[in-house]
């Protein structure tokens, strides 16, 4: 639009110039009688009316070519969370069915029977008490408590004597004694039984080496010392045992057995052992 509009200025300012040229040229001409030629003076011709030179346009700068157009970037879609699978579903706990009550019938008093009146009850018949478990066995370290109690009580029905009872009070004094690993009497007026063996780990295993000494007692004698431990094992008077093991350096597993009352007493081996022997003054019996 402003580029027409100069172009029209243009023009017309070339329109204006010519214009005046011309009226000038008429001013100064010569003058003549209208339409009466003058003699001897020819007329100059007009010159032909010249067209305005348009003006150029100006140089217009080079529109620089438009980019490509990019195509738009889609926006990313938001990350989205990992679904989870979902637990299946519970099925609800339902009570447990519970049966009908059914009315229960009177209870009936057992019938007994009638013993005729010249009858006495028999006598009931008691045996002899079963040992206690080894996980009730306490008071000592022995992990076989059950069974060396177990080999005392067979030797000892074999003897005639009853069955001995677990004391915790005579095992942990018994382990008290092995903790010290010393292979002498204790002096703490319990029977005793001991013995050291380099592999024992059990205290049962002190049981054939204390029962070895059966061969060597004879009744109506003397006991021989190699015989008091299985005297004292069997001995009728005894009723309580309890036993400890300890693991002494460079020597092996040492056991001890604690009896209460007290066997091996002189002038009491015929009543508890058999026979009419007169040794064993001593309740300690030691063997390694």
């Amino acid at each position: 639009m402003r580029g027409r509009l100069l172009l029209l200025l243009l023009a017309a300012c070339c329109a204006g110039a010519a214009e005046e040229s011309s009226s000038r040229r008429r001013l100064f001409a010569r003058p003549t009688a209208i339409g009466i030629p003058v003699p001897g003076v020819a007329a100059a011709p007009k010159p032909p009316a010249q067209e305005p030179v348009p003006p150029k346009p100006p140089a217009q700068e080079p529109v620089p070519p438009k980019p490509p157009a990019q195509e738009p970037v889609p926006p990313k879609p938001p990350a989205q969370e990992p679904v989870l699978p979902k637990p299946p579903a519970q099925e609800p706990a339902l009570p447990p069915a519970q049966e009908p009550a059914t009315s229960k019938p009177p209870a009936q008093e057992p019938a007994t029977a009638k013993l005729p009146p010249a009858q006495e009850p028999a006598a009931l018949v008691t045996s002899p008490p079963a040992a206690e478990p080894s996980s009730a066995l306490s008071g000592g370290s022995c992990p076989d408590a059950a069974a060396i109690l177990k080999r005392h009580d067979d030797e000892r029905a074999k003897n005639g004597a009853p069955p001995l009872a677990w004391s915790p009070d005579l095992a942990a004094a018994a382990q008290d004694w092995a903790d010290g690993c010393k292979l002498q009497s204790s002096g703490q007026g319990y029977g005793e039984n001991q013995g050291l063996g380099s592999a024992w780990r059990s205290c049962a295993a002190a049981m054939p080496l204390w029962l070895g000494g059966k061969g060597s007692y004879q009744p109506g004698g003397t006991p021989p010392s190699g015989a008091l431990a299985w005297t004292q094992v069997v001995w009728k008077g005894s009723k309580e045992v309890g036993c400890g093991l300890s693991q002494c350096p460079d020597k092996g597993g040492f056991v001890v057995c604690f009896y209460d009352p007290p066997g091996n007493v002189n002038g009491q081996f015929d009543a508890n052992v058999g026979g009419q022997g007169q040794g064993g003054t001593s309740p300690a019996n030691t063997a390694g």
